[in-house]
């Protein structure tokens, strides 16, 4: 599973956990200057509840990971600044090594339980990458900044999740197409609108889960129109959130994949 269609998963699986989280524990201010998609240089962050971190939070970095670090053991600093008053500015760095970049047809590529893209990209020479925003403690890690918005109905079980991401392109690019698929688990359906400027981008995956009573159906958007309403959470520990049974058990059951969640292959 490749870079793109193991998004389509994830950030159903790691922003659901972590907004089920984050909003059950904060109710604090979060603000953002981004959520306008398009072209950025600068990713300037107030958190939600952000002073509470204060004493053991003192950096955040943008972090890269080899599509073979399944476990996120060898990650490249991109670059770094520091964590103040429940705030961070980050200054995107101007280009990113090719190294660490993914090649943009990775979307199509898939196994047979994801989704069968058909996708048309408009340069299938360019390459992309999405980093991960940490915090640190001490030079050690210690958990995982997310910008968007999470509705959760315990009733039905249905949810709605909007996730930024930020891309670095090597060049203009665009992905567009659709694609669907499934298992006994789940049934997911996905849509790409996205629109690459050379250089730095805010996008946006949009995820909505329904529950049938045997299984879910979700519905994932990646695109660059701007969304409104989102704010900054901090998560400590996300990955020992994933594993908690007791946490993210109807996350789980959505797919097969359910003891691989973490996994970036």
């Amino acid at each position: 599973m490749r870079k793109f269609s193991f998004l389509c998963v994830v950030a159903c699986f790691c922003a659901g956990a972590i907004f089920m989280n984050c909003n059950n524990a904060n109710s604090g201010t979060g603000t953002e200057n981004g959520g306008g998609g398009g072209s950025v240089s600068t990713i300037k962050a107030k958190v939600e509840n952000g002073n509470n971190y204060n004493d053991e939070i003192d950096e955040v970095w943008l972090m890269v990971y080899d599509v073979d670090d399944e476990y996120f053991e060898n990650g490249e600093q991109l670059t770094k600044c520091k964590y103040k008053n429940g705030s961070f500015e980050i200054n995107l760095p101007s280009t990113v090594k090719s190294s660490l970049l993914w090649a943009a047809d990775d979307v199509s590529e898939t196994e047979t339980s994801i989704p069968d893209f058909d996708i048309t990209i408009s340069d299938k020479s360019a390459k992309i990458v999405s980093p991960w925003i940490e915090a640190y403690s001490d030079g050690e890690y210690y958990g995982e900044f997310i910008y968007g918005k999470y509705k959760f109905n315990e009733e039905t079980k249905a949810s709605s999740t909007v996730i930024a991401m930020y891309y670095y392109a090597d060049r203009d690019v665009t992905i567009k197409g659709s694609g669907s698929g499934g298992n006994n688990y789940y049934s997911m359906e996905v849509e790409f609108n996205l629109s690459f400027k050379k250089g730095w981008n805010e996008a946006f995956s949009i995820i909505e889960t329904e529950y049938s009573g045997t299984g879910y159906l979700m519905t994932t958007k990646f695109i660059s129109k701007g969304q409104s309403g989102l704010k900054w959470y901090f998560e400590k520990d996300w990955v020992e959130l994933m594993q908690d049974d007791s946490k993210v058990t109807e996350l789980k059951n959505i797919c097969e994949y359910s003891k691989k969640l973490i996994i970036r292959k």
